[in-house]
C-alpha cells in the first residue's frame, strides 16, 4: 500500500496548506516530490513547496504555498486536495492517489464570523451600565467564570452556512495522551486525522445549540458537571454537523512559520471569588485608570431592599455613585473606572467604595495609580 494524505491543515484567508503523509513519500530516481504532484480546484500550488519534515528524498510532511488565499467556503463545503505521485518502495513502484479535504480542522473562521465564539457568562448579575465579573469575550485561556451555570454564545455566518445544526464540545483537565502540541480532539474516525493527535478524547462532553437567530446559537455548560470546579480549564471547539462536519478550532500564532504547530481549541478557566467581611468583595483594589483599568466589586444580598455604592474620596466628599435604587436578593457585581461623576479621571491617591443594603455595610480601600 502506498503512503496516504494522514491530515491537511489550512487557515482561512491564508494561502498555505500543511500536508502530512502517513509515511515518507519518494518518487522514482530518488527525485523529491513538488508543486506539480498536488491538484486543488480553483488553486494552483506554487514552487518550490517547503519540505518540513524529511526522510532523505522522502517527505513526510509538506507545507503547500498557494497563488490565492484559502476561501472559508472552500475549508467548510469543502473542497479536496489531491496528490497522486508514483512512488517507489524497496521492491516496486506505487501510484499513490489520494483525495483529502483541505483542512480537517476549521481554522481562521473567526474573522470571517463562520464559528466563531461571542460571549459566555455565568449566573452573577452584572450592573447593566458598568458591567462586573460573569461575563468574558475572550477566550484564549485569560478569561474566566464562576462555577455556575454557563451560557456561551456563538454565531455563525448565513451566507457561507445556510442554517446547519452545530455543536459545543468541551472538556476540563485532558489527559497528555490525548494530545500532540497541546492540540486535542473530540470523538473523530482515526483514518480520517491519521497523525493530528494520539486518540479520540471520547470523554469530551457537548452541548447541542438552541437557536436565537438563524446566525446565533446559544450552548449550555452545567454546573452540575463534578469537573467544572474551581481551578479548572475549560477547553473547547465548536462542531459544524455534516456531512462531511468539521470542527472548527483556532490558531495561536498565524504569523508563524510553523503555524501548524499552533492549532487549539478556545479556552478559560473557572474560578471562585473568595467572599470577603459582610459579603462585599473586591477583586483588584490597585488601578490605572488612564489604562482602562477597573476595580470590580461583588456582593451578596441576603435580601431585597435599597442599596447605595457610592465612592469617597479621604475627606469624605462623594467622588461618584455607582449605584442607588432596589434590587432583590441575588449575587451582584459592579465596577469602578476611577472617574468622577463628571467622566474625567480622579487623581491618584486613595479612595474608598462605601457598598449599603440589607444586612450590608461595608467599605473597601481602592488606590489610584498613574
Amino acid at each position: 500500500a502506498g503512503p496516504l494524505i494522514g491530515y491537511t491543515l489550512a487557515v482561512a484567508d491564508k494561502n498555505e496548506i500543511f500536508v502530512h503523509f502517513s509515511e515518507p513519500v519518494y518518487k522514482p530516481g530518488v527525485l523529491v516530490i513538488d508543486d506539480t504532484d498536488f491538484v486543488i480546484p480553483g488553486y494552483t500550488v506554487t514552487a518550490p513547496i517547503t519540505r518540513i519534515t524529511t526522510s532523505g528524498n522522502g517527505t513526510k510532511e509538506v507545507l503547500l504555498n498557494l497563488t490565492a488565499p484559502i476561501a472559508a467556503t472552500d475549508l467548510i463545503t469543502p473542497i479536496n486536495l489531491t496528490v497522486a505521485v508514483t512512488v517507489e518502495d524497496q521492491v516496486s513502484q506505487i501510484l499513490a492517489v489520494n483525495t483529502h479535504r483541505v483542512s480537517d480542522v476549521g481554522l481562521g473562521l473567526v474573522g470571517n464570523g463562520v464559528m466563531e465564539p461571542l460571549w459566555a457568562r455565568d449566573k452573577t448579575v452584572r450592573d447593566t451600565a458598568r458591567g462586573g465579573i460573569g461575563l468574558i469575550k475572550r477566550f484564549d485561556g485569560s478569561g474566566w467564570l464562576r462555577d455556575q451555570d454557563i451560557t456561551l454564545q456563538a454565531h455563525i455566518h448565513n451566507d457561507i452556512l445556510t442554517d446547519p445544526d452545530t455543536r459545543l464540545h468541551y472538556d476540563v483537565n485532558i489527559a497528555t495522551y490525548l494530545k500532540l502540541n497541546e492540540l486535542w480532539l473530540p470523538d473523530f474516525t482515526t483514518s480520517d486525522y491519521n497523525g493530528l493527535v494520539p486518540y479520540p478524547n471520547t470523554q469530551a462532553r457537548f452541548s447541542e445549540d438552541t437557536n436565537i437567530s438563524t446566525q446565533l446559537r446559544n450552548f449550555d455548560i452545567p454546573a452540575d458537571d463534578s469537573e467544572i470546579k474551581n481551578g479548572a480549564l475549560v477547553e473547547f471547539f465548536f462542531e459544524i454537523i455534516g456531512p462531511p462536519g468539521l470542527y472548527c478550532g483556532r490558531v495561536t500564532n498565524t504569523g508563524a512559520s510553523d503555524w501548524y504547530r499552533y492549532v487549539r481549541p478556545w479556552s478559560f478557566y473557572i474560578r471562585d471569588v473568595r467572599r470577603q467581611r459582610g459579603d462585599v468583595s473586591i477583586l483588584n483594589n490597585v488601578i490605572n485608570p488612564t489604562q482602562g483599568e477597573t476595580v470590580k466589586l461583588h456582593y451578596v444580598l441576603p435580601s431585597s431592599g435599597m442599596v447605595t455604592i457610592h465612592v469617597f474620596d479621604l475627606k469624605g466628599d462623594i467622588v461618584n455613585v455607582l449605584y442607588r435604587g432596589r434590587k432583590d436578593a441575588g449575587d451582584y457585581t459592579t465596577t469602578w473606572d476611577g472617574k468622577n461623576r463628571g467622566g474625567r479621571n480622579v487623581a491618584r491617591g486613595v479612595y474608598f467604595i462605601k457598598v449599603v443594603g440589607p444586612g450590608i455595610n461595608e467599605i473597601r480601600k481602592v488606590l489610584v495609580v498613574k
